[in-house]
């Protein structure tokens, strides 16, 4: 079972294709030291779910650098200024653009920053695989043998 130390729940709004925002719901984005390069982004609410994307992805969007897509769960983050809120947010896009079910929501730059920034106090960035369970991971293969 995963304990997550750090949880932060924030509004994510969805971003339509006309760059407006509509109506948001809350997510939950939720980090463990023992999976330390991952974020878990949680809907909440009665049709659940869980995305992991990489913990890297989320602070090169608050630096400003380009987006560069997560492989795995075809993601991209980048800080964006969005004029209908007179600020920059972090716009979270998943899956490919021109594909039909692509998503893309907006969240507040401040929101997402205080959270990195409680994974860092926890787990610096640089430091991660000190904290990866190699000997749980090998004990796990083992007993399934």
């Amino acid at each position: 079972m995963i304990t997550y130390l750090v949880r932060h729940r924030l509004l994510a709004r969805p971003v339509g294709p006309d760059g407006q925002l509509a109506h948001g719901s809350y997510i939950e984005l939720r980090y463990a030291p023992d999976q330390p390069y991952e974020v878990r982004i949680a809907q909440l609410g009665p049709y659940a779910q869980e995305l992991p994307i990489s913990r890297d992805l989320l602070n090169d969007a608050l630096d400003g650098h380009p987006p560069s897509p997560d492989e795995v769960a075809q993601v991209t983050a980048r800080l964006a200024y969005v004029p209908a809120k007179r600020r920059s947010m972090v716009l979270l896009a998943v899956g490919q653009e021109g594909q039909e079910d692509r998503w893309e929501v907006a969240m507040t730059d401040t929101a997402v920053a205080e959270f990195v920034r409680d994974t860092r106090d926890l787990v610096p960035f640089g430091d991660e695989e000190r904290y990866v369970g190699f000997d749980d991971g090998i004990r796990d293969i083992l007993d399934a043998a």
